[in-house]
């Protein structure tokens, strides 16, 4: 898998500042996809120190957390909300909806490539600061990369 700029999240002051999601319409997708599911959106928590938007989606007997990218097309879903500060750990299978998603132009990713190792994933689309930032951080997996805390 090939990353482009923004991957980390991080960006250097002497670099051009990365182009932020479109917050609006994944809200608007997080809607639709929780009517097909008969669930509720609950909780949105805007990417603060994070590389990433959280909203758990609530149906009768589920519960889902939604990371979206706060600069990339990207989503995936864990069973529990990350904890604040900590690698994401256990991320799911896109649940049957999460196809609403993918027809609104954002990139829906399941356990299976999040849990590549760094190794298998080709950094050359990074900025110069993003690629220290991940020899510094050192992620093990794509996931860690995506979905970080780093400052």
């Amino acid at each position: 898998m090939q990353l482009s700029r923004g991957a980390t999240g991080f960006w250097a002051s002497t670099e051009e500042p990365l182009p932020l999601a479109d917050v609006p319409r994944l809200r608007g997708l997080c809607f639709e996809a929780a009517r097909l599911a008969h669930a509720a959106v609950g909780s949105w928590h805007e990417a603060g120190q994070c590389s990433f938007h959280t909203v758990d989606v609530l149906g009768a007997g589920t519960s889902h957390w939604l990371l979206f990218h706060a600069h990339l097309p990207l989503v995936a879903f864990c069973a529990v909300a990350p904890p604040s500060g900590q690698p994401v750990d256990g991320f799911t299978e896109p649940p049957s909806w999460a196809g609403v998603f993918e027809a609104g132009g954002v990139g829906v990713l399941g356990p299976r490539t999040l849990d590549l190792p760094i190794s298998a994933v080709d950094l050359g689309g990074l900025s110069t600061a993003e690629r220290g930032q991940v020899g510094h951080w050192q992620p093990q997996t794509l996931g860690d990369l995506l979905f970080n805390w780093w400052d």
